[in-house]
């Protein structure tokens, strides 16, 4: 890092203007070859760049000279852009001083310093003068985030997290990203300051080692597992008897349904076409409600009396049968899911037990006990 030297604001204009002879005079080009080969067309280009850009830089000094500093600025960006050299980079960062860009005046002079490498002692005091000019009306933002985090400042991307980021005086928007999380910050930057950027994350969870890691608690057994656990919803009930019991009516009577009313459809077809008949015959069926028929239509009446009284039959039978099935079926799945449960890991108790006893004179004997 360049040794600061304490120097006034005047002294340094001086060496500035003094600066500016000396580069001329240092890195003034080399007149042309006499009797040149014949360039190749990549020559040719190179040489009208290298042309170009020297114009640039003879006008950049001109404005400079006259004071016309932002038109200086911007002939030795073109310059530079054409082709890099040292003087122009740090003719350029002398023009953005005078302008009060100080933030590119800053990094020219960085750019400067790492073009030449070694700044010759003639022009390091210029140069350390600028970089405390610029630093003066310039703030940094310090980052501390965690590893992996990818910082970006005002929608720009920050390569390096490790050293302060210079940047302008004013308000700057932060958004740092960290694995899922997504912190946004606005930070007021102080020319002259650091502000320090650290928002906070989630902590990782800790891995375990050899000095964090606990003792495991042996597993439960099979039976102590079930014992402490509690029957669940669809755990049989104690007493399953009544689910088989209405289990069995309910499909029977849904079964009984599905018979009756597919006969009670096949009956109330027959009518449909006896009466079709009829109508067909220019007849109703009002027809067969009198005591005198018609030989034609007798056994189309006969026909359609019967299938009538069976649609009846069927069609009542079908609906006995269907609310007997869905009120059994709904009994069987109640009770299975809502009736007592027997309790996780204990064995069913016996209908009886013998249990042995012992008296105080002495006598024994055994009782019979349970549930009958």
């Amino acid at each position: 890092m360049l040794r600061p030297l304490r120097s006034t604001r005047s002294r340094a204009r001086l060496v500035t203007a003094s600066v500016v002879a000396l580069v001329l005079t240092t890195l003034a080009p080399v007149g042309a070859e006499a009797a040149p080969r014949r360039p190749s067309s990549k020559a040719q280009v190179d040489s009208a760049v290298e042309e170009a850009a020297k114009a640039r830089y003879a006008e950049g000094f001109r404005l400079y000279t006259k004071r016309r500093y932002e038109e200086a600025r911007v002939a030795f960006f073109q310059a530079t852009a054409l082709k890099r050299r040292p003087s122009a980079t740090l003719m350029l960062a002398l023009s953005s001083l005078k302008v009060g860009r100080w933030l590119d005046a800053a990094r020219e002079l960085d750019a400067y310093v790492s073009e030449v490498g070694e700044v010759p002692p003639k022009l390091r005091e210029i140069v350390e003068a600028g970089r405390r000019e610029a630093e003066r009306h310039i703030g940094r933002l310090r980052f501390d985030v965690p590893e992996g985090a990818e910082v970006t400042v005002d929608g720009e991307r920050v390569a390096r997290l490790d050293e302060p980021l210079d940047v302008t005086a004013g308000r700057h928007v932060v958004v740092v990203t960290h694995r899922d999380e997504k912190k946004t910050e606005t930070v007021e930057a102080v020319a002259g300051g650091t502000v320090d950027v650290k928002p906070s994350f989630v902590p990782k969870a800790l891995v375990p080692t050899a000095d964090t890691r606990t003792r495991p608690l042996p597993p439960k057994s099979e039976d102590a597992a079930a014992a402490t656990e509690g029957p669940s919803l669809l755990s049989p009930p104690a007493t399953t008897w009544p689910v088989y019991v209405a289990g069995a009516i309910g499909l029977g009577g849904l079964a009984t349904a599905a018979i009756f009313g597919g006969l009670a459809a096949n009956s109330s077809h027959a009518v449909d076409v006896a009466s079709e008949t009829l109508t067909r015959n220019g007849q109703s069926r009002a027809t067969c409600d009198q005591q005198t028929i018609a030989a034609p239509f007798d056994g189309i009446c006969r026909t359609l009396r019967k299938n009538d009284q069976l649609a009846r039959d069927h069609q009542g039978t079908f609906g006995a049968a269907a609310i007997v099935g869905v009120s059994a079926t709904a009994i069987a799945v109640g009770w299975f899911l809502l009736a007592p449960k027997e309790r996780a890991g204990k064995e069913p108790e016996s209908g009886a037990r013998v249990v042995p006893w012992v008296g105080r004179d002495g006598g024994g004997g055994a009782t019979l006990q349970g549930r009958f």
